[in-house]
């Protein structure tokens, strides 16, 4: 009687497991994956070709080691290639995203990095808040803006044969829909949410 017992909960908690892991998976986010066009597609990439680049993007998630910058933007994984035998200036109008006719540049580094917590709050004691408390909050903020610098595209000149690549970020108003484009040096790529 026991062991049957035993065995029915067993059964109870691999279909209550099972039944959790379905309700789970019906409310994934869904991601952006680029819509077919006169671009290739790999990996989720869109790869547009011009007579001198070779530029990859794709919607992608930016997560800062401690989560202290990048968070609230959307954000958008780009390569770019250059593939002629002269520098080529890279601009923040060449990487447009296009939502509903409503047009939004990339965020500069500078705003992100304004955009994490005050560090001249820091200084303040806080008898709430121990000192020791206060200096792993420094170092984890200065982890993430290190990281961000490091993994943010820089809009700059790109060398012949070079590559650059790293993360835009725009508005978070601006991923209110299923559907949205990038102009990318004149040329739109379009994503779904699938």
């Amino acid at each position: 009687m026991k062991i049957m017992i035993s065995r029915m909960k067993q059964t109870i908690l691999k279909n209550s497991l099972i039944l959790i892991l379905l309700v789970l998976a019906g409310c994934a986010i869904k991601r952006y994956q680029p819509a077919p066009g006169d671009y290739l597609i790999e990996d989720n990439y869109a790869i547009v070709r011009t007579d001198s680049l070779v530029i990859a993007i794709r919607p992608q998630v930016y997560r800062s080691p401690h989560g202290n910058l990048g968070d609230p933007y959307f954000s958008l994984y780009a390569k770019v290639q250059n593939v002629s035998a002269r520098e080529i200036a890279i601009e923040r109008k060449d990487l447009q995203l296009l939502v509903q006719s409503r047009q939004f540049s990339p965020i500069p580094l500078d705003w992100l990095l304004l955009s994490g917590p005050a560090p001249a709050y820091w200084d303040w004691d806080d008898p709430m808040f121990p000192l020791q408390d206060q200096t792993n909050n420094r170092q984890q903020y200065e982890t993430d803006r290190y990281d961000l610098i490091a993994n943010a595209f820089s809009f700059d000149s790109i060398l012949p044969g070079a590559r650059k690549e790293g993360f835009l970020f725009y508005s978070l108003d601006s991923v209110s829909t299923d559907s949205l484009e990038v102009d990318v040096f004149g040329n739109r790529v379009n994503f779904v949410r699938h």
